[in-house]
């Protein structure tokens, strides 16, 4: 009597980039002979009720109900193995929001799971110290 191994795949990495009311989900490459790949761009979430603007400040309001609305697509993409790692890199406002909602609706038991805080340099800052 013989068996047969089952194969099996690295488990899904997945990185969360969120600010200003977006957030993007990219897929770090982990199969065989992909390590060393770019991410690629899962999806991109915005909040529908607001215009984002990196650096802007932002409602607690407007903060929790985008953070309400990411957690849950996490929750049906964790529901479908869709990723098995997850990292998180927030502007630290929003970061305390999903902190909160992931800890409220998401069972992240199998997860490991990263925070990180995102620090946003509005546009025109790069150009107050003027080009040579």
């Amino acid at each position: 009597m013989g068996f047969h191994r089952k194969h099996t795949m690295p488990d899904p990495e997945w990185t969360v980039l969120a600010e200003a009311g977006r957030a993007r989900i990219l897929e770090t490459p982990v199969e065989p002979g992909r390590q060393g790949e770019p991410p690629r761009l899962v999806e991109e979430l915005a909040d529908p009720h607001a215009t984002p603007v990196p650096g802007q400040p932002r409602t607690a309001e407007e903060l929790e109900r985008f953070a309400r609305q990411a957690v849950a697509r996490l929750k049906q993409a964790h529901a479908e193995a869709r990723f098995e790692y997850l990292r998180i890199a927030a502007e630290p406002r929003l970061l305390g929001a999903l902190r909160r909602e992931i800890g409220k609706h998401l069972d992240l038991h199998r997860a490991v799971l990263e925070w990180r805080e995102l620090h946003v340099v509005p546009v025109d800052a790069g150009e107050a110290g003027g080009a040579p």
